[in-house]
């Protein structure tokens, strides 16, 4: 029998966790009622304070309502600097220190500081948050992955990861690691489904047809194994992932002119994310609402996403006012919303034109930022000319040139990759 699994998608705002028990057994979020940031209570603060006085740390909820100043240090979106990327880039192996602060008093950009950072925090969750999460469970017994993002599985980035996930006593088969694209195409497209075939006692193997029945990918896959492919050169699939701080973007395409199954995989990251969006829009707001909306908490944060960007509804704030009050202001926000989900649109659209697929057959739009309707009707009208077939979202609307729309459940929308994860198809594998 496969051990349980858990997957940690560390993201730059808000960190999931996913946990499947048994081979059989649904992958699902792991809650906590204080997370009370969302419905489901899944979403973990990716924040970390140190208090220099007497070096105690806080993590997650506590952190996050800190505030940073006299010896307080806060450390937020840290992951931006734990994968630094580009040409000038260093090797993450030739930026370590041995000082146990190393690079905790650096501002942004410090990899020494993201590393020391990230170390406490995922120490802080195998030893205090996730036992509370499921008592009684042996996490000495459970298989831990973490999702990086990019598809190397060996890297020097991934190499770092199971170094600290080794200190932090987390245990693996071989490496934690496993790439953020393809768990979060595993968690939207079986919805956290799990299912194994037993042809010979101790002989496991994913079933992956039924786990993922509801996907077009493995039609295509039946078509070009009896040698019938047709016209149809490749097959991508498009994710999409609108987070806190970021897009991410990923491509896996799967060659069918004659070269058999070949994945052609690509991922891009743009700066634009809600913080982005939640800046624009307090800028268009007049004081003193603007001044109320700086200084909200996450959980403020959260209900107003949800009404005045989801539901697209007045808001009264706690000192006074309301935001989508009067026709003009909803004009204004409106404006701003649509001038950012343009932007995504561009981005989406040059990284497609950059790596030129045939087509896109298949494309996943996940994350809190897809749980706008506005900016996934935006991303829809932008893909139309890519001739896509089927379209994984939050909330399906009405069919847009044909197009199939498969809703994905709520508790997969922000943590895809967590489900995903801790799918059996990566013990399997």
């Amino acid at each position: 029998m496969l051990p349980s699994s858990l997957c940690i998608d560390l993201g730059s705002a808000y960190t999931k966790i996913g946990f499947r028990e048994t081979p059989f057994s649904r992958s699902r979020l792991l809650s906590l009622n204080e997370l009370s940031l969302d419905d489901q209570h899944v979403c973990i603060p990716s924040v970390a304070a140190w208090r220099e006085r007497d070096d105690r740390w806080a993590f997650g909820i506590e952190a996050a309502d800190m505030v940073a100043g006299n010896g307080i240090h806060v450390y937020r979106n840290w992951k931006a600097d734990l994968f630094p990327d580009g040409p000038g880039a260093g090797n993450p192996w030739d930026l370590l220190g041995e000082d146990a602060h190393e690079g905790l008093r650096d501002g942004p950009g410090s990899y020494a500081r993201a590393r020391n950072v990230a170390a406490r925090y995922l120490g802080w969750l195998r030893q205090d948050l996730v036992p509370r999460m499921i008592p009684g469970q042996d996490l000495g017994k459970v298989v831990m992955r973490i999702c990086i993002p990019e598809f190397a599985m060996f890297s020097p980035h991934a190499a770092e990861m199971d170094r600290m996930l080794d200190e932090a006593g987390w245990h693996h088969p071989a490496s934690y690691c496993c790439s953020e694209p393809m768990s979060n195409l595993t968690g939207a497209l079986t919805q956290g489904h799990n299912a194994v075939l037993e042809p010979q006692p101790g002989k496991l193997f994913a079933d992956v047809p039924k786990m993922f029945e509801r996907s077009h990918l493995l039609e295509m896959a039946a078509v070009c194994q009896e040698g019938d492919e047709g016209d149809v050169p490749e097959y991508a699939t498009l994710i999409v992932d609108v987070g806190a701080y970021t897009t991410d973007f990923g491509l896996i395409s799967i060659d069918l002119a004659g070269h058999g199954f070949v994945p052609i995989s690509e991922t891009k990251s743009v700066p634009l994310g809600i913080h982005e969006l939640d800046r624009r829009v307090i800028e268009v707001l007049p004081e003193p609402m603007a001044d109320q909306a700086r200084r909200f908490t996450g959980a403020a944060w959260e209900r107003f996403h949800r009404v005045v960007y989801t539901e697209e509804r007045e808001w009264t704030l706690p000192a006074g006012g309301a935001v989508n009050g009067s026709a003009a202001e909803r004009a204004r926000i409106r404006t701003v919303m649509d001038r950012f989900s343009g932007g995504i649109a561009a981005a989406m659209d040059a990284f497609l034109r950059l790596h030129r697929p045939t087509r896109v057959q298949e494309v996943i739009l996940t994350g809190g930022g897809n749980n706008i309707p506005a900016l996934t009707a935006r991303l829809r009208m932008a893909l139309a000319p890519w001739g896509v077939s089927t379209v994984y979202l939050p909330k399906a609307g009405a069919p847009l040139g044909g197009t199939r729309q498969v809703e994905i459940v709520p508790g997969v929308v922000r943590g895809a990759s967590a489900v995903g994860g801790s799918s059996v198809l990566f013990d399997l594998a």
